[in-house]
């Protein structure tokens, strides 16, 4: 009869814990289920403590208490600023002109957001398969698009941040790294991003678990062709053989 009560806080979540923990891909949603216990299971700690250590246990409930506030109050932050897709909608709408040649990734997020006042084909669109099998064909298209383009839309970190560590990606991984490194004659020209803050204080968040940053408020980056490359040498460049990348 005195270990029913543990059993029932701690049974479930141990095996749910237990299980979604098998699951090759985690997700951080899937934890939501365990809060009400781990506030639950903090609470006890926190009595316990107040029973064994009566002079110092309100310093640390206390700290426990605004630790807890602070976090969640940064975390709101992130919901009551714009959406960072509809707040480069936004800007690419004020400053780039009709006509302007996007250079996007497929598939993946369409930025601009179109909408009645600004249709799709307002812009002109070059489009880079990054998921495509890796292959001299592949590169060679990469070239002639970004050799093209105006401004190139990285709209989150779906592939950029996956790709290169893919083995079965080694020429995808290399234009990244080129790219990051302003190597391709794009630079960087805006980004829009909204962590989690508590007035001054920001937490960058890009290496969070993918469905809370990416599908929540994914870091928008835009670069501008102001090296403007021709083909052939972005071609030389993206080639696996062309030992640039050390350099």
């Amino acid at each position: 009869r005195r270990t029913a009560p543990w059993l029932l806080v701690t049974l479930w979540p141990t095996l749910y814990l237990l299980y979604i923990g098998t699951w090759e891909a985690r997700f951080v949603r899937h934890t939501l289920p365990l809060v009400p216990f781990c506030c639950l299971f903090a609470a006890g700690l926190l009595s316990e403590l107040q029973a064994r250590w009566p002079r110092g246990a309100p310093l640390v409930t206390g700290g426990v208490l605004a630790g807890a506030a602070g976090w969640g109050l940064a975390l709101l932050a992130i919901y009551s600023a714009p959406d960072t897709r509809l707040a480069a909608t936004t800007w690419m709408h004020a400053q780039l002109a009709a006509g302007t040649r996007l250079v996007v990734e497929d598939p993946n997020q369409l930025l601009p957001l179109p909408d009645a006042t600004h249709p799709a084909g307002m812009y002109q669109y070059g489009v880079l398969a990054v998921t495509a099998p890796d292959s001299p064909a592949k590169m060679a298209n990469f070239a002639a698009v970004l050799a093209a383009g105006d401004v190139l839309v990285v709209p989150n970190r779906r592939w950029s941040a996956v790709l290169p560590h893919d083995p079965a990606f080694p020429a995808t991984g290399r234009y990244y790294t080129l790219l990051f490194a302003g190597r391709l004659g794009y630079t960087p020209l805006a980004t829009f991003a909204s962590p989690p803050r508590l007035g001054p204080l920001t937490w960058p968040d890009d290496s969070a678990e993918e469905t809370f940053q990416v599908f929540d408020h994914p870091t928008v980056r835009l670069f501008r062709n102001t090296g403007r490359l021709p083909e052939a040498t972005l071609q030389a460049l993206l080639s696996p053989n062309s030992g640039n990348l050390a350099r």
